[in-house]
């Protein structure tokens, strides 16, 4: 997990949130009527909408990965928009996020809905539901699809799909590497930070971040990691030199034939191999191999 630094594209996050609050500016009461399904998506057109904008914006900030998992993205149709504090949030759970640790939450966001029916409010403080500081974006948690029996299933959801509302405090906002370790056995763990822990493993948790496909796709990748990213990508093309490669890797580890049988068999299939490729960022990642 990287961290994402709010301050770098703040001025370009607050302006489309400025220009969207001015576009639905009710004169008469001097109040801002805040919508962001009906309006912030969907105003003033589908294309370029305020969403669109915002969306841009955070992609570039965040260098186009996912904020919970690492999922390279592009933002055509493989992204969802975070809110850090959920849409549906009331006063008694804010103060969850708004701590000292992270002033872009404390120092820059209000409510929504106290900001939406208060007369002439500050512009200092954002409603929360449109704040760039309030805002990330995440993968849509799609992995491939697995046959079980008859039945088709997606083999495990995660990031904001799998929080849905749930809080989660936004772990990735903090600059601190000792927070998530990645082991070698592909599980996202806990760091020793002792104060953040409790956190952590929330988020671990509520954003399926060990489900079992990502699980074996961080394992892959720290099984490859001396191999080089242009091999990698020349060798995975076809199946017969996809298999090759990584069947030499796993014959040199000590992972037991159960589950090289299964690497094997799940990363032969393109749809695998090819999301095995978006996340990329593992291949320079520091793992734990204690």
């Amino acid at each position: 997990m990287q961290h994402i630094d709010k301050s770098v594209h703040r001025e370009e996050g607050n302006s489309i949130t400025l220009r969207y609050l001015e576009s639905i500016k009710i004169e008469d009461e001097q109040r801002y009527p805040v919508d962001y399904n009906n309006s912030f998506r969907n105003l003033p057109d589908k294309e370029n909408s305020y969403y669109k904008q915002m969306t841009d914006i955070l992609l570039v900030n965040q260098r186009y990965y996912c904020c919970y998992c690492m999922r390279r993205l592009t933002g055509n149709k493989d992204i969802t928009l975070e809110h850090i504090i959920p849409q549906n949030v009331d006063k008694s759970r804010i103060s969850y996020y708004q701590r000292d640790e992270v002033s872009e939450l404390k120092d820059n966001i209000v409510l929504s809905e106290d900001f939406s029916h208060t007369p002439n409010p500050s512009l200092e403080k954002l409603p929360h539901t449109v704040a760039y500081d309030n805002l990330s974006i995440s993968c849509k948690g799609e992995l491939p699809k697995r046959k079980h029996s008859k039945d088709v299933i997606k083999d495990g959801q995660c990031c904001n799909n799998a929080r849905r509302n749930e809080d989660l405090f936004p772990i990735y906002l903090l600059d601190n590497s000792n927070l998530i370790v990645y082991h070698k056995s592909g599980k996202v763990l806990e760091g020793s930070d002792e104060y953040w822990q409790e956190d952590v493993r929330k988020v671990i948790s509520k954003a399926k971040l060990n489900c079992p496909t990502l699980q074996d796709i961080r394992l892959l990748w720290f099984i490859l990691k001396d191999n080089a990213m242009e091999e990698i990508c020349s060798l995975g093309k076809e199946k017969d030199t996809r298999l090759d490669l990584i069947r030499d890797a796993l014959y040199l580890t000590s992972l037991p034939d159960e589950k090289i049988d299964n690497l094997l068999t799940k990363f032969e299939k393109e749809d695998y191999w090819n999301t095995f490729l978006l996340y990329d960022w593992f291949h320079s990642v520091i793992w734990d191999e204690a």
